[in-house]
C-alpha cells in the first residue's frame, strides 16, 4: 500500500512540473527559449484569415526569445485610440501598450495605384496619426521630397526604389504578404486587366466575347452615382462606388488613362502633352503647366468633336461645389487654384497651370468629359441639382452621360440595378466587337456563381470576395470547367506595425547594447521569424504573394528586386543576440534533459516525503 501511494505521488509530480519545464510560452513541446524581452499584441478582429496568422505570428516570437504577455484582437474602435488616433495627452507620443498605446499592430492596407509612402511614413503624417508608427530617418524624407517633386518617369521610379530599400532595412513595417484577388470569367471573354478595371481605368474596347457580341458583367453594389461629378475619383478604392466606376469608365472619356503594358499614364483623349516647369529663384519649381493638344479624331456619341471648350467646362464642374462633385476640396484643388486655372488656349489646345509640382500630374486629367454644348443648356434650365438625378429620370436626360468613350449609355435602371451601354458608333479608335455591355447589381454571391455556371453572366470580379478555397474541391469539375479565375495583385498588403518609440523594438535603449542598431536587429528577427509561404498557402490557398516592404505590386515603381526576409528561426536567434541578448535564445539539441529534470525533481519529492514518514 505504501509503494502504491509513493508511486501516485511520483506521477503528479512528474506530470505536473514537466509541462512547466518543457513547454515555455513559445507553444512548442520540442523548443525551450528562455526570454529576451515580451510584449503585448494588437489586431483588428474584422478579417478572419488575418486572425488566423495573427495566432501564428503570437506562436513564432516566443521561438526567438520574444514573449507575448497579451495579445488584444478587437474591433478598430478599440484599436485607433491606441495607434491612429491616440489623443497625445499624457505623452506627446504614442507610447507602449502597457502605457495606453501599442507595442506592435498587425494590420493591413490598401493602396492606390500612385505610389505615395508619404501617407504612412514621412515625419510630417506623424501628429496626423497617420505615421502611428512615429518613423522618422532624414534620409527617407529627403528622398520623399524629391520623389514628390519630380515627374519624369525614370527619375521617380529610381526614387521610389531608393525609398522602398530605406523602409526595407529600417523596418518600420514589417511586411507580412501582399494579397491577391481573382476575377471568374467565362471561357470565352478576353481582354478584362482586373486590376485596371479595379481602378476603373480599363481598356473596354478590348473585352471581346467569342461567344456574343454581349458581355454581362455581374458587382454586388447598388448604384449610388449617376455620373462624372459623383465619383470619388481618388477614392476608387471605396467599394461600395465600384459598380458606378465599372460603367463609368467605359462611357466617359478622359483626356489620359492607365496603360495596359505598365499601369503608367498614358494619352487618351490627348493627343500629347507638355510639362513645363515654372521656377522661383534660382532652381526651386513651385508650380507647373501641362500643355495638351486634343486628338483629332476625338467626337462624342452625338457626332460633336471634343473641343477645348468641353474640357474646359468639364474641369470647371469637377471643380465646383456647387455642381456637388466629390472630387470638390480634394486631389483636384490642391493642384489647380480656382477654375481660371485651366486655360484655353485654342479650340484643339488647353493649359492646366498647377499651384505646386505633382509627381503624378497626368493623374490629373483622367477625370471624365462632357459636352458643353449639351450639358450646359440642361444644367442652366435645372441648375446643377440636375447632376443628382439618375439619367433619363424626371430632369436628367442622357445627354449629362455624353460618351466620348468606346461605349454610350442606352439605359439606367436604378430599380433593377442595371445599366446597358451600347457601342459609340463616333468611337474614334478600334474595338473587339461588343455591341452591348450590361453592368446587373447581384448582390447575393452564391445566386451571381449560380448565374455564371448557367452562362446568364459573363463576369463576376473581385467584390464577392470568393475565397480560393470555395473553388478547391470543384476545381476539376465539369461545373468550374466552364470558366476560369484571373488572378491579379489587389493593392493590399497585410503588415506588422511596430511602435519606433518601444524601448525594445523601436529605440533600442533597454536593449543590452542600448542602441537604435539593437532595436532594428529585433526587428529584423521578427521578420525571420514570419513564415510567410506558409500562411500564403495554408490560410489563403496560395493567393497571395510574400511581402516585402509596405508597397505592393501594382503600384508604380514597385521593386521587385526586393528579397522577402526568409523565414529562419536559427537566424532570427542570431539577430536577437547580436542585439545583446546574448545566450537568452538557445534550441536544446535533445529533449532528454527536458524529461531527466522533473524525473529527479520527482524523485527528491518521494524521498522527502518517504523520510518524512519515517521520522
Amino acid at each position: 500500500m505504501k509503494k502504491r501511494k509513493i508511486f501516485s505521488a511520483f506521477i503528479i509530480c512528474f506530470v505536473t512540473i514537466t509541462p512547466v519545464l518543457a513547454n515555455d510560452d513559445a507553444g512548442s513541446p520540442d523548443l525551450k527559449i528562455a526570454r529576451a524581452f515580451s510584449i503585448n499584441l494588437l489586431s483588428p478582429n474584422t478579417q478572419e484569415t488575418r486572425n488566423e496568422w495573427a495566432v501564428i505570428i503570437q506562436e513564432q516570437l516566443p521561438k526567438i526569445g520574444i514573449g507575448v504577455f497579451f495579445h488584444e484582437s478587437t474591433g478598430w474602435g478599440n484599436i485607433a485610440p491606441r495607434t491612429t488616433n491616440y489623443p497625445l495627452i499624457d505623452y506627446d507620443y504614442i507610447p507602449t501598450y502597457a502605457e495606453g498605446g501599442f507595442d506592435v499592430l498587425i494590420s493591413g492596407w490598401d493602396w492606390g495605384m500612385d505610389f505615395n509612402p508619404g501617407l504612412r511614413y514621412s515625419a510630417g503624417c506623424w501628429v496626423s496619426g497617420n505615421n502611428y508608427y512615429q518613423y522618422t530617418n532624414p534620409a527617407f524624407d529627403n528622398k520623399l521630397w524629391e520623389y514628390f517633386t519630380v515627374y519624369d518617369p525614370d527619375e521617380r521610379d529610381q526614387l521610389a526604389y531608393d525609398i522602398q530599400e530605406i523602409l526595407y532595412e529600417d523596418l518600420p513595417a514589417i511586411s507580412i504578404l501582399y494579397e491577391s484577388s481573382f476575377f471568374l470569367i467565362d471561357g470565352g471573354i478576353s481582354g478584362i486587366a482586373p486590376l485596371l478595371s479595379k481602378v476603373r481605368s480599363d481598356h473596354s474596347e478590348n473585352w471581346n466575347n467569342t461567344d456574343s457580341f454581349d458581355l454581362i458583367y455581374s458587382n454586388k453594389y447598388e448604384l449610388n452615382s449617376y455620373n462624372t461629378f459623383q465619383l470619388e475619383k481618388e477614392n476608387y478604392l471605396n467599394t461600395d462606388q465600384n459598380f458606378d466606376h465599372l460603367w463609368a469608365q467605359c462611357v466617359y472619356g478622359s483626356l489620359y488613362r492607365r496603360s495596359l503594358l505598365d499601369y503608367s499614364w498614358e494619352p487618351y483623349i490627348a493627343e500629347n502633352a507638355t510639362i513645363i516647369p515654372h521656377y522661383y529663384g534660382a532652381s526651386y519649381p513651385v508650380n507647373m503647366s501641362i500643355v495638351i493638344d486634343i486628338n483629332p479624331d476625338a467626337k462624342f456619341s452625338n457626332g460633336d468633336s471634343v473641343l477645348a471648350e468641353d474640357i474646359k467646362y468639364s474641369y470647371d464642374l469637377h471643380l465646383s461645389l456647387s455642381a456637388h462633385s466629390s472630387t470638390y476640396n480634394h486631389l483636384l484643388t490642391q493642384y489647380f487654384t480656382s477654375n481660371d486655372s485651366i486655360i484655353e488656349v485654342d479650340s484643339d489646345t488647353v493649359r492646366f497651370d498647377l499651384r505646386k509640382v505633382f509627381n503624378f500630374p497626368y493623374s490629373l486629367l483622367s477625370y471624365g468629359l462632357v459636352d458643353k454644348s449639351t450639358v450646359e443648356p440642361i444644367i442652366s434650365t435645372y441648375g446643377n441639382e440636375v447632376l443628382k438625378e439618375a439619367p433619363f429620370s424626371v430632369n436628367a436626360s442622357d445627354s449629362i452621360v455624353t460618351s466620348c468613350g468606346p461605349f454610350k449609355l442606352d439605359s439606367y435602371n436604378v430599380m433593377e440595378n442595371k445599366v446597358v451601354l451600347t457601342s459609340n458608333e463616333y468611337w474614334f479608335g478600334s474595338t473587339q466587337g461588343l455591341s452591348n455591355i450590361t453592368f446587373v447589381s447581384i448582390p447575393d454571391k452564391n445566386e451571381a456563381l449560380t448565374l455564371l455556371k448557367e452562362k446568364e453572366v459573363d463576369v463576376l470580379d473581385e467584390n464577392y470576395d470568393f475565397q480560393y478555397a470555395e473553388f478547391l474541391i470543384d476545381y476539376n469539375s465539369e461545373i468550374i470547367e466552364s470558366f476560369e479565375f484571373v488572378f491579379f495583385p489587389s493593392l493590399k498588403h497585410q503588415e506588422i506595425g511596430i511602435n519606433l518609440k518601444h524601448p525594445v523594438m523601436g529605440t533600442g535603449e533597454l536593449t543590452p547594447l542600448g542602441t537604435a542598431e539593437a532595436a532594428k536587429n529585433i526587428r529584423k528577427a521578427i521578420s525571420h521569424a514570419i513564415p510567410r509561404w506558409s500562411i500564403i498557402d495554408d490560410i489563403l490557398d496560395g493567393v497571395g504573394t510574400e511581402g516585402v516592404t509596405p508597397i505592393p505590386p501594382g503600384c508604380i515603381g514597385f521593386d521587385s528586386s526586393l528579397e522577402p526576409y526568409a523565414y529562419d528561426l536559427d537566424h532570427a536567434i542570431s539577430l536577437v543576440e547580436e542585439a545583446g541578448f546574448i545566450g537568452c535564445c538557445f534550441t536544446p539539441t535533445y529533449n532528454a534533459d527536458l524529461f531527466f529534470i522533473p524525473l529527479l525533481i520527482s524523485l527528491v519529492f518521494v524521498i522527502s516525503i518517504n523520510q518524512s514518514k519515517r521520522r
